[in-house]
């Protein structure tokens, strides 16, 4: 078993931060990375996992890395995309969720082009990986930072 202790770096989140130091076992090896934001890593079938770019950034690793990292946390395959173009948090949850184990759900931004073209690159992704899962998209709307993302 290995455990993560998150960093909560946001202004007023002192009591997140002070809980998960108590919930978190120190007793377990930590795992690789350090900066996990909540939210940024969605988990699919037989251990695909979802995260954005911006994981690697805040890690200061890069994508060829993650394979070392991979089976210290149940991860056989990773799928990173870039997020929408405006979106603050970065987190994945906002723009891909798996529904079951051959559906996926990703944010269709009707507001920006942008964020369309980086859903359809990650779309293409999840095709070319897994032949027999089903995408749908689910329509959302922004401006400027604000997301309202259904999914």
């Amino acid at each position: 078993m290995h455990w993560c202790l998150p960093q909560v770096d946001i202004d007023g989140r002192d009591l997140d931060a002070r809980l998960f130091a108590k919930i978190c076992s120190h007793s377990h090896p930590l795992t690789p990375l350090k900066q996990l934001p909540q939210g940024n890593m969605v988990a699919a079938n037989k251990g695909v996992l979802f995260m954005t770019s911006e994981v690697l950034k805040d890690n200061g690793i890069k994508e060829s890395e993650l394979s070392t990292i991979g089976p210290s946390i149940g991860v056989r395959d990773w799928i990173i995309f870039s997020g929408f173009h405006k979106e603050q948090t970065g987190h994945a949850d906002v723009h891909v969720r798996v529904l079951g184990p051959k559906l996926i759900a990703v944010a269709w931004n009707l507001s920006v082009k942008q964020d369309r073209d980086k859903m359809e690159k990650l779309i293409k992704n999840i095709n070319a990986k897994f032949k027999e899962i089903r995408i749908i998209k689910i329509p959302i709307r922004s401006q400027g930072f604000q997301y309202a993302s259904h999914v």
